[in-house]
């Protein structure tokens, strides 16, 4: 009996501390507080992230990693019950290397691709993207997204 109680408590461990969501509001004390929320590939490796912007945009990208292209293009691929919807856009990264800027708004980037994307964001189990590089290697990372909506309604508050 007691190995069954701590077997089951490790599953659910296991289960509950995989990648989530999490929340915030970030005061550095000089500029106005802002919320955030992000969550952690799969792999540790990088680091998924919403930030709200101003009051009608939440910027959407992804750290972690060297990317050698300025600008390229990433696909991303939306798990959905047994259905994967995929998507491509063309993202810019930081002055580092170290960003891959996705949508500059995840609620209105672009009037058709845009909608649709965050209608499927809310409802995808897993995102998998690849960064495409020209000089570099290809980049792939893989999230659970479990939480998004709840970290998207924090964003939007």
């Amino acid at each position: 009996m007691k190995h069954i109680i701590l077997l089951i408590t490790f599953i659910v461990t296991a289960l509950t501390s995989q990648a989530q969501w999490v929340t915030k509001v970030v005061n550095n004390g000089i500029d106005e507080p802002y919320r955030i929320a992000y969550c952690s590939n799969t792999a540790k490796t990088a680091v998924l992230k919403l930030e709200k912007i101003d009051s009608m945009e939440v910027a959407f990208y992804l750290t972690g990693g060297y990317h050698c292209d300025e600008s390229t293009t990433a696909d991303l691929g939306l798990t959905i019950g047994q259905t994967i919807k995929r998507y491509t856009f063309s993202v810019y990264t930081s002055e580092d290397k170290r960003t891959v800027f996705i949508l500059d708004n995840i609620y209105y980037d672009d009037e058709t691709i845009g909608d649709e994307f965050f209608k499927d964001f809310k409802k995808c189990s897993k995102l998998s993207i690849r960064i495409n590089e020209s000089h570099c290697t290809d980049d792939y990372y893989q999230f659970n997204m479990t939480g998004s909506v709840n970290a998207l309604q924090f964003i939007s508050k």
